[in-house]
């Protein structure tokens, strides 16, 4: 219980002292060096109280909690100064919000169906026992998707990821 009072005394007085030393209100730059040391020790502290595998998510859930609670706190709640611009109403481009809307269909669920296909249409072929190619395939399916969106939205060609994520559904079903 000591420790983690430490632990947390620490981390509070930290993010304190670093957000003290980053506002300026402190001038000398020993501060900051002050609020590391102070944050790594109370990671030390963390771990002595929880271990190694807890001490250091705990330190880190704690130092952004304790952060945000600063920021919080210290804002000023000030009314918006900026002066705003008469509304302008204008029309809707309907080729723009089409474009966009098929690029939202093709980098979504299209690709994630067919980064599924693809996925599971591996899953034979990689090493391991059954157990071991799941796991496999449950870590390469989130990877795949990603380069799969990430391919449908740098292309200049909105045809060819289209073509290509229907083609790996079609053959990862007749696959199966």
């Amino acid at each position: 219980m000591t420790l983690l009072f430490i632990a947390l005394w620490l981390t509070g007085f930290g993010v304190l002292t670093l957000y003290l030393s980053w506002q300026k209100k402190v001038a000398h730059h020993y501060f900051k060096l002050l609020g590391w040391l102070q944050l790594f020790a109370a990671l030390y502290f963390w771990c002595s109280a929880h271990g190694n595998e807890f001490g250091p998510v705990y330190w880190v859930i704690s130092t952004g909690i304790t952060a945000c609670l600063f920021i919080g706190f210290n804002t000023a709640a000030k009314p918006n100064t900026t002066a705003l611009k008469p509304s302008q109403n204008h029309a809707i481009n309907w080729n723009q919000a089409s474009s966009i809307l098929k690029q939202v269909i093709v980098a979504g669920p299209l690709a994630g169906l067919a980064s599924i296909g693809l996925v599971l249409s591996l899953v034979p072929i990689l090493p391991g026992d059954k157990a071991t190619q799941l796991v496999t395939a449950a870590i390469l399916l989130p990877l795949c998707w990603a380069m799969a969106i990430y391919w449908a939205c740098a292309t200049q060609k909105q045809t060819q990821p289209v073509f290509s994520f229907i083609a790996i559904i079609a053959l990862s079903n007749f696959y199966f």
